[in-house]
């Protein structure tokens, strides 16, 4: 995640869901505005990686955007690849070793990019966490370019990483984000939520897939100082939810 691109505010009428023309004006007074009052946050030092749990292996891999890179918590161990981790190895017995490969501002475009930079090579994961879309939202981009695009990255991921159970974080309800005014975060909301439901459409029946909804809805306090990403309540509770959902499906993981 990063703060709006401007571009989007004067490309939403061939964006697909955009306002009247009307409100053009506002929206790209409101982007301005935002582009200089929202503090940048840095991505979360510690370790990339890291060890919990007793049992059998699972190797966890978390791929993605600044939720990911640890952007709105104080540490590593507080972002969310690791907090899934912490729910997998306390609830399923296993030893789980983690890895988060994330970069703030990153689209669904660029992420095998960053995949390919890592070093070391990641080996093949037993669990690939994808976490990745919101500055597909506030692109310039037409919502058929960024679908194409998501789609593309799933294709190549599944390609790279046949055997992974690969789980899919639906984008979080922009349309809650403290830092958006009125009316662009409900224009980036809605862009939001047509984007993950084409989504969730195209992945339902794809073998080792699992998408998993934003069910439950963060309160403004829960956000970081930004107002933008969520602070370390709530990715603690996002690391759990999706650590269970995940485990309802265990008999996916090997």
């Amino acid at each position: 995640m990063s703060e709006p691109d401007l571009g989007v505010v004067s490309e939403l009428s061939a964006a697909g869901a955009p306002p009247r023309w009307q409100l053009l004006p506002l929206l790209l007074t409101q982007g301005l505005w935002l582009k200089h009052r929202t503090p940048r946050l840095p991505p979360a030092p510690g370790r990339h990686s890291g060890v919990c749990g007793h049992g059998r292996p699972l190797q966890l891999l978390g791929l993605g955007d600044s939720i990911i890179a640890g952007v709105g918590v104080a540490d590593m161990g507080q972002a969310l690849t690791a907090q899934v981790a912490a729910t997998l190895a306390t609830r399923a017995e296993r030893q789980v070793h983690w890895r988060a490969l994330g970069k703030s501002g990153i689209r669904s475009s660029q992420l095998l990019g960053l995949l390919e930079q890592a070093a070391p090579a990641p080996a093949s994961p037993d669990l690939l966490l994808v976490n990745c879309g919101v500055n597909d939202v506030t692109s310039p981009q037409a919502p058929a370019t960024v679908m194409q695009q998501r789609r593309a990255l799933l294709e190549q991921l599944e390609q790279r990483f046949p055997h992974a159970l690969r789980v899919q974080c639906a984008l979080p309800p922009m349309a809650r984000f403290p830092a958006l005014p009125v009316p662009l975060r409900q224009v980036l909301g809605r862009r939001a939520a047509a984007l993950d439901r084409d989504l969730a459409g195209w992945l339902q029946g794809r073998v080792n897939t699992l998408f998993l909804p934003f069910d439950e809805l963060p309160e403004p306090h829960q956000f970081a100082v930004d107002g933008y990403h969520p602070g370390p309540a709530a990715v603690a509770q996002w690391g759990a939810r999706v650590g269970q959902r995940i485990l309802e499906r265990k008999r996916l993981l090997p």
